[in-house]
């Protein structure tokens, strides 16, 4: 193995050289630049060089010992980026497993790491959905995760050899992600919150329900309230609680005393996607500062 040491790229169309010898079998190349350029091996023929990718190209016994390598325009890049190539040469037995790279430039800014060169995946030419990437373990016909160009991200859980399951997909057109799957459990580390933002509105107050408030959201929260005027009896609806956003079926709701105002616990009716009223167990009577814990499933 011989190192060919680094060439810096001065114009477009303007050559870099190396003159090497033989006899080599691979010459391996690094483009670092921003560049696509066209590499010719005196006697063995000649080859694209992609930008920021290292290629290992076989010479033979053909080659005689120059290594011509020309940045050239494209209509990607059409003026000459700073970088430079960078060459080793291998005799015949010396490298054992030849491959293409390619190469991501990283740059060290106080302590962090930016990435400044990136490839970007697209596809604009088909109609959605249409896959732009497809990733899977070798040799099984089924991904792990597969990205459409209409935004659509879906990841599978490997469950056997050739068997996989969808656990998790987030779409632009739908205003939820799916996450998890039949038959198998979602374990959570750490306390589980709700980020949703929103609060719910009430309608339908009972006469003698005053002062309500809501600190919460359409998760779960506490409804405080005060019971003005007279009692209320068990079984009255105080109040319908309409949530910020509908849920896609009605949802199941868990209703707790977080006050000892009363002994009365409480209950919910006309549960649908979009609310549900509130009613107590016993008679509520005149007090100020009741509370009632809520909890929505969906």
């Amino acid at each position: 193995m011989m190192p060919l040491g680094l060439q810096s790229f001065v114009a477009l169309n303007q050559a870099v050289q190396y003159n090497i010898g033989t006899p080599w079998e691979y010459i391996r190349l690094r483009n670092e630049s921003d560049n696509e350029a066209l590499v010719t091996f005196s006697g063995a023929g000649s080859s694209p060089l992609g930008a920021w990718v290292q290629d290992d190209f076989y010479v033979g016994r053909m080659f005689t010992g120059q290594v011509t390598v020309v940045p050239v325009a494209t209509p990607a890049q059409p003026a000459l980026q700073a970088g430079f190539v960078n060459g080793t040469a291998y005799a015949p037995g010396e490298l054992k497993n030849p491959s293409s790279l390619m190469l991501v430039r990283l740059v060290g800014v106080s302590g962090t790491v930016t990435m400044t060169q990136s490839q970007t995946l697209y596809n604009n030419g088909f109609s959605a959905p249409t896959q732009v990437v497809n990733v899977g373990p070798l040799n099984e016909g089924t991904a792990t995760w597969v990205q459409w160009n209409d935004g659509t991200l879906q990841i599978y859980l490997r469950t056997a050899p050739n068997t996989y399951t969808q656990i998790m997909q987030f779409k632009l057109s739908e205003p939820y992600a799916q996450i998890g799957a039949q038959g198998h459990d979602l374990q959570l580390w750490g306390h589980l919150v709700s980020q949703d933002v929103g609060t719910p509105t009430f309608t339908n107050l009972n006469a003698n329900v005053a002062n309500n408030s809501i600190v919460g959201d359409d998760t779960r929260g506490i409804v405080t309230f005060d019971v003005q005027t007279g009692p209320i009896a068990g079984g009255g609806v105080l109040f319908t609680l309409n949530f910020n956003r509908a849920y896609g079926a009605t949802p199941v709701i868990l209703l707790s005393n977080a006050t000892n105002q009363s002994n009365s616990d409480y209950h919910y009716s006309s549960a649908n996607t979009g609310s549900f009223s509130v009613e107590p167990s016993g008679s509520l009577p005149v007090a100020a500062s009741y509370k009632i814990a809520y909890l929505v499933v969906g």
